[in-house]
């Protein structure tokens, strides 16, 4: 009796402890699960943000190297542009003073370009020998050289493309330009007329006639348009315009010499413009722009120092107000306002 009872109590014990093994066995278990899950969830978050925080740092340097190629390339770009001199061809009649003023700029480095090339359809003009005693290259090209428009139209796109010619202006040049010419140098092809255009412009319009005529109408302001050249006379957009005074005593001879003084000016300052990328003359919308929103707003009255100012309209961003740049030049020069 005595033995059977200590069997069973060994036997309840046996059962005890192996349940309590299980159990403490199955706790060591979850307990070690739970651990490992913990461990491998932190290390996952500790893993994460590491990545996160590496592709933010490449993210940033990226931009920044890229911020700073761009800059570079910039800059670069902006030091070609000033190294480089632009190529340009002059088409004269007469005199040729504007010819001059801007050989000149050009020798003394007041203008980044060169003039390649001088045309005259005048074989006796003064601009063909003021290019001759400046050593540039200039040829007599006219309708008793070459008859037939064609043939001259052609012989002056040749003539302006073997001196590499860039950007044409047509100085005082009495005829219209024929379509080869036109295409080849489709918007760099520019003229000044001494007036406000579209006023006081059109065939006949030149020299002192279009100032007789300012001074028949009682303008109390008139001044300089320079513009690209199209098919017709005095009709292409316009790229900038200047004002000049007209003063109640002036005579034609005052005017017209006032107007031709600010024109030279006026040559260099829109040419210079034009060479340090201010003015893309490649820009279908710029010459819309200027075509449609162009407006020049007069002088206060008084004003001592023949000074103007353009408006120009800038064109709308989506959802954006737009914005209006101001440029105001006087005698002395030309400033940002």
């Amino acid at each position: 009796m005595a033995s059977r009872a200590r069997r069973n109590r060994e036997l309840r014990l046996g059962v005890l402890a192996s349940r309590a093994r299980r159990n403490r066995e199955l706790r060591l278990g979850v307990l070690a699960s739970q651990i490992r899950r913990n461990r491998e969830l932190r290390l996952g978050i500790l893993a994460s943000q590491i990545r996160r925080n590496r592709e933010l740092r490449l993210g940033i340097l990226a931009s920044q190297i890229r911020h700073n190629r761009k800059l570079r390339l910039g800059v670069l770009a902006s030091q070609v542009r000033r190294n480089r001199k632009l190529r340009l061809g002059v088409l004269a009649s007469h005199g040729g003073s504007n010819l001059q003023s801007i050989m000149d700029a050009c020798e003394r480095g007041r203008l980044s370009a060169e003039v390649g090339v001088v045309i005259s359809n005048n074989s006796r003009s003064r601009a063909l020998a003021r290019a001759r005693a400046a050593g540039i290259p200039a040829y007599h090209i006219s309708g008793k050289k070459y008859p037939g428009a064609a043939l001259l139209d052609d012989a002056i796109r040749d003539c302006l493309a073997q001196y590499d010619v860039e950007l044409v202006l047509l100085a005082g040049y009495m005829k219209l330009l024929g379509g080869a010419t036109l295409a080849r140098y489709r918007g760099r092809v520019l003229n000044s007329h001494p007036a406000l255009l579209p006023k006081f412009g059109g065939k006949g319009m030149y020299g002192s006639r279009v100032h007789q005529e300012v001074l028949k109408a009682g303008e109390r302001v008139t001044g300089v348009t320079i513009h690209q050249v199209d098919a017709w006379y005095d009709h292409g957009a316009t790229l900038e315009q200047c004002e000049v005074k007209v003063r109640v005593r002036d005579t034609l001879a005052d005017l017209e010499e006032r107007v031709k003084r600010r024109e030279r000016r006026f040559w260099i300052e829109t040419l210079n413009r034009i060479a340090d990328g201010e003015i893309d003359l490649s820009s279908s919308s710029y010459r819309a722009l200027h075509r449609n929103t162009a407006q020049l707003k007069r002088r206060r009255k008084g004003n001592p120092n023949d000074s103007y100012i353009i408006r120009r309209g800038r064109r709308r961003s989506a959802g954006g107000t737009g914005h209006q740049r101001v440029y105001r030049a006087h005698r002395g020069g030309s400033v940002y306002a």
